[in-house]
């Protein structure tokens, strides 16, 4: 199933392209087909992920272009589609068809509440946590139960790099002092 998830999203990706439409849609209809098609993709060494509450578009935009800058062959999704189906559907653009993803570096930006749900499918080498805020607590409950969600989730090996004066990430950080990138 997974190969025909991949070929279908393929196919309607390369036809939102040709129509100069861009869409959630090829990623979406791929979870459709094999909901775990994300943790096929082969992805480079180098995975950066970018989440928090604000600032997750600009910081991906600056540290894929720093990446591009120094000749890396860089997967982004600087459209801000930062939830699985977003992710999926600039996986299917960036992959071959044996699922491997055709560049030397990933930052994607990702949206907080999704963190958890792809981490064991992707596996970060770099988490940049930039901040935690109250504005969307509609959607996971207090920003201490999401701090508590992204806690949690943090069992890979990826190197943390956490915004200090956001009191939960430094919690996050005392948690997982094995994991931080330390200057």
């Amino acid at each position: 199933m997974s190969y025909f998830a991949l070929l279908i999203g393929k196919l309607l990706r390369f036809c939102l392209n040709v129509f100069g439409r861009g869409s959630s849609l090829p990623g979406k209809i791929a979870l459709k087909i094999d909901e775990n098609i994300l943790s096929k993709f082969d992805f480079p060494s180098l995975v950066i992920f970018v989440t928090g509450t604000n600032g997750k578009t600009s910081t991906t935009h600056y540290l894929s272009n720093i990446l591009s800058e120094a000749q890396y062959k860089t997967m982004t999704n600087l459209a801000g589609a930062n939830l699985v189906q977003g992710i999926v559907t600039q996986a299917l653009e960036y992959s071959s068809f044996n699922f491997t993803i055709q560049a030397d570096a990933v930052v994607l930006e990702v949206d907080e509440a999704t963190l958890p749900n792809i981490i064991e499918d992707i596996k970060p080498s770099h988490i940049l946590m930039l901040n935690l805020f109250p504005d969307q607590e509609d959607r996971f409950g207090s920003v201490e139960e999401l701090a508590i969600k992204l806690n949690k989730a943090l069992v890979t090996d990826s190197k943390l790099i956490l915004n200090a004066n956001d009191p939960r990430l430094a919690w996050i950080g005392e948690s997982h002092p094995e994991f931080l990138l330390s200057a």
